[in-house]
């Protein structure tokens, strides 16, 4: 594919993606008020924003690392290979500390106050959040954050439009699954629940084909070095104010919003 042929099939995919994204975020709440409460929805949305403030950490880890790549490239295939395994590993030990974070924010209450539990009259949607907010903790950890290093490195080599149009595909699924679940009459956990098979339908996929570019550009495995993962890592952590800050733009207000005015009031925001 030529660089042309690149930059506007990738500009496409970004702008596609955008149309997904608003769609997702105000076509669709009609929709879901349609056959869930404003206080089911409210949680919904909060949990959502928490899932996506808790991931800012390791998104921060991939944009590091995506620059890495870049640097790298061509020139040096064992190195990117050494930094991108070091990173998957980094990646998964982030995640699986995303969890013990969700688990803690269970037991504590503070997952409670997050979503405004003051203003929640049905105390069992607080039950079914903390479930809803485990599960997409570990499609994060299963989906999230492996893809997500590999695609940035395949962008080193001119892949960029490919993995921008897998994007495109994980905003739809992740916008039309939970949709589905609700018109099917599904509560938050088995509306998440549905949410993670559709992250699986499109991961799987994913992880062959860009396994397969791997082994046509022959980026090898290489054993992951804790020293190097971590020293990246700490080298990424300036990115996480950025990240942060995007993600307020975003969702992240939701986090803020919730604990004031409660899921209902959430709604009406949104």
């Amino acid at each position: 594919m030529s660089t042309a042929a690149r930059l506007i099939s990738g500009s496409a995919a970004s702008w596609v993606q955008i149309a997904v994204n608003m769609a997702s975020q105000v076509a669709l709440v009609p929709i879901y008020l349609s056959y869930w409460d404003a206080e089911t929805y409210g949680v919904w949305l909060a949990v959502q924003g928490i899932m996506s403030t808790l991931s800012m950490l390791d998104l921060g880890h991939q944009n590091f690392l995506a620059y890495e790549f870049l640097r790298l490239g061509y020139d040096d295939r064992p190195a990117l290979g050494k930094y991108l395994w070091s990173g998957v590993v980094i990646g998964l030990i982030i995640s699986l500390a995303q969890i013990v974070l969700i688990i803690i924010f269970i037991f504590s209450g503070t997952l409670g106050f997050l979503l405004g539990a003051s203003g929640i009259e049905n105390s069992s949607l607080l039950n079914q959040a903390g479930i809803a907010l485990l599960l997409q903790g570990f499609s994060w950890l299963a989906f999230g954050t492996s893809t997500g290093l590999i695609g940035r490195s395949l962008a080193a080599f001119g892949y960029f439009p490919r993995t921008a149009w897998w994007t495109v595909v994980s905003a739809t699924v992740t916008a039309v699954a939970p949709l589905a679940a609700v018109i099917m009459g599904a509560d938050l956990v088995t509306t998440s629940a549905v949410l993670v098979l559709g992250a699986s339908s499109y991961t799987i996929p994913v992880y062959i084909d860009f396994f397969k570019i791997l082994k046509k550009e022959k980026i090898d495995f290489v054993k992951p070095s804790l020293a190097i993962g971590y020293a990246n890592f700490k080298k990424s952590l300036p990115l996480l104010g950025k990240s942060l800050f995007e993600n307020v733009r975003q969702q992240g207000v939701r986090l803020i919003l919730t604990p004031l005015a409660g899921p209902v009031g959430l709604v009406a925001f949104s």
